[in-house]
């Protein structure tokens, strides 16, 4: 177990080409496929609102970049650091997706518009200040530094959505929304293990402990989305007695 430092990158042959850190890949290649299923069990509920679509978008997107996240890291040594990029970009997106699918069930109607645009200004913010960081800082040096301005847009939407507007429709339309505060709880780790960079083992390091905790809060995404369903659904079935 490493506090403070990185095992050395991992470097692996496969086809011809120099892979460092496979166990990114692998990772990432997992949330992608966990993603993708969970898009289509979302399609599978036959439910055509604009929360359900909406999630549906939010996982292809997801899992799309993070797959090219892990793709940037595992060919650094032919892409180097602008392999990263679309997975820096993409996260940032990604997250708009899910603010607005959050945002598009808030009980006051004229509250969505001034939201949702609230988080495309953020997104546009954020998405100008990681190019700037791309064109005027030297990520050779410290690559993690393009991390963070993703990671607290992310933070931003994340508190907002997850945690504030969870505990809003916990209260006021069903208590699967326990879930998404839940899912904000599981988040706080990651990023105090990446700053810390806290690794168990070479092949299980800080980003594979960071991916755990994905998955665990795409599975509780999953569990929100299945709970508000049933609770449309049972509604419904009273208003048809």
């Amino acid at each position: 177990m490493k506090i403070g430092a990185d095992f050395d990158k991992i470097e692996f042959e496969l086809f011809g080409l120099n892979i460092v850190e496979p166990n990114a890949i692998i990772g990432d290649s997992i949330l992608c496929l966990l993603a993708i299923y969970l898009a289509m069990k979302v399609k599978r509920l036959n439910t055509p609102t604009v929360f359900c679509t909406g999630w549906i978008k939010f996982f292809v997107l997801f899992g799309l970049s993070i797959f090219l996240g892990g793709l940037g890291h595992c060919m650094f040594l032919y892409w180097g650091v602008p392999g990263k990029y679309i997975g820096w970009l993409g996260s940032i997106i990604s997250v708009t997706f899910l603010e607005h699918v959050i945002i598009s069930i808030h009980p006051k109607k004229d509250k969505i518009k001034q939201f949702q645009l609230l988080s495309k200004i953020k997104m546009a913010i954020a998405v100008n200040l990681e190019l700037i960081v791309f064109v005027f800082v030297n990520l050779e040096e410290d690559p993690q530094v393009g991390l963070w301005v993703p990671l607290i847009s992310s933070a931003i939407g994340f508190i907002f959505c997850l945690g504030y507007l969870g505990n809003l429709y916990q209260k006021r339309i069903t208590s699967s929304f326990k879930y998404l505060k839940i899912a904000l709880i599981l988040m706080i780790p990651a990023p105090v293990i990446q700053y810390m960079k806290i690794s168990i083992y070479p092949w299980f390091d800080r980003s594979d402990i960071g991916h755990c905790f994905i998955f665990l809060t795409l599975v509780l995404y999953w569990k929100t989305i299945k709970g508000y369903h049933n609770y449309l659904s049972q509604d419904l079935s009273l208003q048809n007695k």
